[in-house]
C-alpha cells in the first residue's frame, strides 16, 4: 500500500478541475508545494513514477510520494477529507475510479514563507520531521485508539495506511501562521487527482500562499517622477487596478503611475482563489528646505588658472537631512555625475554655471539649484600704499575723514 507525507505549511494551493494541468506536487520534502482546502475541495494532480521513500510513520511503504505544506489562517481545529480518484467534477466530487491514498501529517512549524525565505524555511522544517513513533510503532488511523494522535514526543499529528481511496485527518488547536506538512502517497500508481476538503472545525487554511499576490512595499514618489507597479502573478485572466478605491486606472499586469495615492489590484487566474487583491500606498516626498546658493567671484592676479571652492554653498541645506553635489549641467545633477567640490578656471574662460544636486537621505529624491562662478582680472604684484596722516576735522574733535579710494592708483 502507499503512504503519504502530508506537509502542512503556510502556503495555499487553490485548484479546480480547470487547474488539473498544473505542475506535479513536490516529489521530495524540500520541494514540497503549497496547498489549501475549502468546503468543496480543491483537486490537484497526484504523483506517479516516483520511487518509494520506504517506511515512514504508520506507512509501510511510500510509493509515488507527494509533499505539501499548509498554513493556518483562522485558528481552531480543522477536520479534513482526503480523496484520491481518477477524475473529479467542477465542484470537487469524485466521478472516476478510487485510488488508494495514504498519508502522514506533521506540525506545527514556524517560519517565513516570503519568497526570499521560503527555501530555508522548508529545509529547516524537513530537518525536524519525525519518521517514527519510537519506541512504539505508529498505529494507522482510523484503527488507532482514540487519543493516539498527535503522538506525544513527536511532531506527527496523524497517519493512515489503509486500502481506502478516502482518508480523514484532523489538525487540533491550530494557530494562525502555523505550518503543517503532509505527505500523500499513491499506492496504486495510477494517474489521477487528490482532493483535500475541509469537513469541519473552526479553523481554516490560508489560500493566499498558493498564488501569492503582492505589488511591493509602500514608498515615496519624488516630484515629477513616475514609477511602475507590477502584480506578482503573471498570465492572469484579468487585472483591475484602482486608485484610492474609486478610479479605474489599468487592466494589465503592470501600470505606470505618477501621483501619490493608494493603488490596489484585483487579479483572477485559473488555479488561484477568486478576486485576489493587493495594495500599496505611495506618499509624496516632503518639500525640500533649500536656500539659494551664492555666486562666487575670484580674482585672477597671475593670468590663471584659478580654483573655486564650491563647498562654500554646502550650507544651503541642512546636511543632516540632505547631501549636496556639484555638476556642470542640470542633467548631470539629476544623474549624479559630480565634478567634486572644486572647479578650476583657466583664461580665456571667465564664467561657469555650476549646478547643485540636492538629495534627501530618506527619500533619495533630488532637486537642483545653480550659481555662477566669475573670474575677474586683478593687478599683478600690488603695492602697499603709504600711510595716511590727517588733521582733525575740527580742533579738539578727535575725528578725521579718510578717502581710501584716492589710493587705488597707488595699489
Amino acid at each position: 500500500m502507499k503512504k503519504i507525507y502530508f506537509l502542512l505549511v503556510f502556503f495555499t494551493l487553490f485548484l479546480t478541475n480547470n487547474v488539473f494541468g498544473q505542475a506535479q506536487p513536490g516529489a521530495t520534502c524540500p520541494t514540497m508545494k503549497p496547498f489549501c482546502a475549502n468546503d468543496q475541495g480543491i483537486p490537484f494532480p497526484n504523483s506517479t513514477g516516483v520511487p518509494s521513500l520506504g517506511a515512514v510513520g504508520c506507512n509501510g511503504s511510500t510509493p509515488n510520494p507527494a509533499w505539501f505544506y499548509l498554513q493556518i489562517d483562522n485558528p481552531g481545529d480543522l477536520n479534513f477529507n482526503l480523496v484520491q480518484n481518477t477524475a473529479f467534477d467542477a465542484t470537487g466530487n469524485p466521478i472516476g475510479s478510487p485510488l488508494d491514498v495514504d498519508f502522514i501529517a506533521w506540525g506545527p512549524f514556524t517560519g517565513s514563507l516570503q519568497p526570499d525565505d521560503l527555501n530555508v524555511t522548508l529545509a529547516n522544517i524537513c530537518g525536524q520531521l519525525n519518521f517514527s513513533c519510537a519506541p512504539s510503532p505508529c498505529p494507522s488511523n482510523p484503527f488507532a485508539p482514540p487519543g493516539t494522535y498527535p503522538v506525544p514526543g513527536t511532531n506527527i499529528i496523524d497517519c493512515s495506511y489503509s486500502a481506502a481511496g478516502v482518508e480523514n485527518f484532523t489538525i487540533p488547536n491550530a494557530q494562525t501562521g502555523e505550518i503543517y506538512v503532509v505527505l500523500i502517497t499513491n499506492f496504486n500508481g495510477g494517474a489521477g487527482f487528490i482532493n483535500l476538503q475541509q469537513t469541519g472545525g473552526t479553523g481554516s487554511t490560508n489560500c493566499d500562499i498558493v498564488c501569492p499576490l503582492y505589488i511591493g512595499d509602500d514608498f515615496v514618489l519624488c516630484e515629477n517622477e513616475s514609477a511602475t507597479l507590477t502584480a506578482s502573478i503573471a498570465g492572469a485572466d484579468s487585472y483591475a487596478w484602482m486608485l484610492n478605491g474609486t478610479t479605474p486606472i489599468g487592466n494589465t499586469q503592470s501600470i505606470t503611475v505618477n501621483q501619490p495615492g493608494t493603488y490596489s489590484v484585483l487579479v483572477n487566474k485559473v488555479g488561484c482563489i477568486s478576486n485576489m487583491t493587493a495594495s500599496i500606498t505611495i506618499s509624496p516626498a516632503p518639500a525640500f528646505e533649500v536656500t539659494e546658493p551664492d555666486d562666487i567671484t575670484e580674482c585672477d592676479a597671475n593670468g590663471g588658472p584659478v580654483t573655486f571652492d564650491l563647498s562654500v554653498n554646502d550650507d544651503i541645506v541642512d546636511q543632516s537631512i540632505y547631501y549636496t553635489s556639484y555638476h556642470l549641467t542640470e542633467q548631470d545633477a539629476l544623474d549624479n555625475i559630480s565634478i567634486g567640490s572644486t572647479y578650476t578656471m583657466t583664461p580665456p574662460q571667465t564664467t561657469q554655471v555650476i549646478w547643485v544636486g540636492i538629495r534627501s537621505f530618506d527619500s533619495q529624491c533630488v532637486e537642483t539649484r545653480s550659481f555662477t562662478l566669475t573670474m575677474v582680472e586683478c593687478g599683478a604684484n600690488p603695492e602697499t600704499p603709504a600711510d595716511i596722516t590727517l588733521c582733525e576735522n575740527a580742533a579738539g574733535s578727535g575725528q578725521a575723514t579718510f578717502d581710501f579710494a584716492a589710493l587705488n592708483n597707488d595699489v
